[in-house]
């Protein structure tokens, strides 16, 4: 008993600073643990003189590896995640926690692959060791204001363009075509059989009205894609153009990098887990773009059972802190319901479209940004986009008459690990703080 008091005695104000990262000019990020019950205070000493203390308010982090490093049970929530906020030109000599001087080792995450440091920081919050209810204050106290700077620098279209490792075109030069069907490829290509087999039979790419481009967001299956379109594109008579991304760059920014190589005015942007169910599908997209060209337009999207699928989105709330959730209210339901809200089966108005079906003008994809790059893998940049479109002026219309097979998820892992549940919490909280419709 007595050298258990002793130990607690010793461990009263420990504490340890694992990781300091430099996120912008201005702003740090630090994550570690200390061994009490009151709140993180870091105090720092900077180049100017000026000394910085922060409290850390923010949850505490789940560290059942300290617990057990310690084996003292009470310990496994002893985390915290902290932000220093520097002014222009500053930088820190010395730095203490708990009144415990601390090295300083400070690693500098701009520039780094986005969609990697997204990842880290998750992993420093202790994914699937932290409440998820805990998610959206730590966001709040730092994190998500973090990973907005990182974004900044991959909204311009130059950097878009950066992305570019290889392009390859196959097959015919369709030079009169007016779309360009893009779709972004991730782990999976197999799918490009099917597009192919469907596109070969539809009279609009046989007719070299329309121009098909690839994005390959995934080095790991680069190689392969290229030789199979070597094997079997090299004298179709399709225009098919693939263009590789130098590494992962998530959703968002494959699109951005297709529809900017793209060459049409008008861009049909497909899930590659889309599939056609007839070849008239264009068409009725084309005449609603061509009749409302402000509009952002989409198909009917079905299951492979013909169910609905997408018919539009609606925002409800999610039932962690005030985040949103992206909601398909008809889906389930038979096609032949969508006559209550279409009784002569004409396209109508919707509050979101889902990103995996739409078509759009180039110039107006391109004019208000495309989709916004913090969204990192995915989930949420289409109803940013939905709603920034909206703001812009536009309309988002649904076309029941297009139809097409949504397979859905395909190229993601359908298990709900821990990250992958803390990067669809931290999309909704992004898309709450960009939307201020969302209530």
């Amino acid at each position: 008993m007595f050298r258990l008091i002793d130990a607690l005695r010793l461990l009263r104000g420990a504490a340890h600073l694992d990781q300091l990262l430099r996120v912008s000019q201005e702003q740090l990020l630090a994550f570690g643990w200390r061994a009490d019950a009151k709140a993180a205070v870091l105090l720092a000493r900077t180049n100017t003189g000026r000394w910085l203390q922060v409290v850390a308010e923010s949850p505490n982090l789940g560290r059942p590896d300290v617990a057990e490093q310690l084996q003292l049970p009470a310990f496994g929530d002893a985390g915290f995640q902290a932000s220093l906020t520097l002014e222009p030109g500053e930088s820190l000599t010395e730095l203490w926690l708990q009144g415990h001087r601390q090295p300083l080792e400070l690693r500098d995450v701009r520039g780094l692959p986005y969609i990697g440091v997204v990842d880290q920081l998750l992993r420093l919050c202790q994914a699937g060791q932290t409440p998820l209810e805990r998610a959206p204050a730590l966001f709040q106290a730092g994190l998500g204001r973090a990973l907005q700077g990182l974004a900044v620098p991959l909204k311009p279209q130059e950097h878009w363009q950066g992305l570019i490792h290889r392009r390859k075109h196959f097959g015919v030069n369709a030079s009169t075509a007016e779309i360009t069907v893009v779709i972004p490829l991730y782990r999976r290509w197999d799918f490009m059989l099917g597009h192919v087999a469907a596109f070969c039979q539809d009279p609009w790419f046989q007719e070299q009205q329309v121009r098909l481009l690839y994005v390959v967001d995934d080095p790991t299956i680069e190689t392969a894609v290229m030789g199979w379109c070597r094997g079997h594109l090299t004298d179709e008579l399709l225009d098919v153009t693939v263009i590789s991304l130098q590494s992962n760059s998530g959703f968002a920014l494959a699109c951005n990098s297709g529809i900017l190589a793209a060459e049409t005015p008008k861009i049909c942007l497909l899930n590659s887990d889309v599939l056609p169910i007839h070849s008239d599908w264009l068409q009725p997209l084309l005449r609603t773009l061509q009749s409302v060209p402000e509009a952002m337009v989409a198909p009917l999207l079905l299951t492979d059972e013909g169910q609905i699928q997408h018919a539009g989105m609606v925002v409800q709330p999610l039932g962690i802190g005030d985040l949103p959730a992206c909601v398909h209210s008809l889906k389930g339901l038979d096609p032949a319901q969508l006559k209550a809200l279409s009784p002569d089966g004409l396209p109508y108005d919707v509050d979101l479209l889902s990103g995996a079906a739409l078509m759009f003008e180039r110039h107006r994809f391109l004019e208000i940004g495309g989709f916004h790059p913090v969204f990192g893998r995915g989930d949420f940049e289409d109803l940013e986009l939905s709603l920034r479109w909206r703001r812009s002026g536009g309309l988002l219309k649904l076309v029941p008459s297009a139809r097409l097979t949504h397979l859905e998820r395909q190229s993601i892992t359908h298990e709900q690990d821990p990250l992958t549940q803390w990067r669809g919490l931290l999309n909704a909280w992004q898309a709450k703080q960009l939307c201020q419709e969302i209530e």
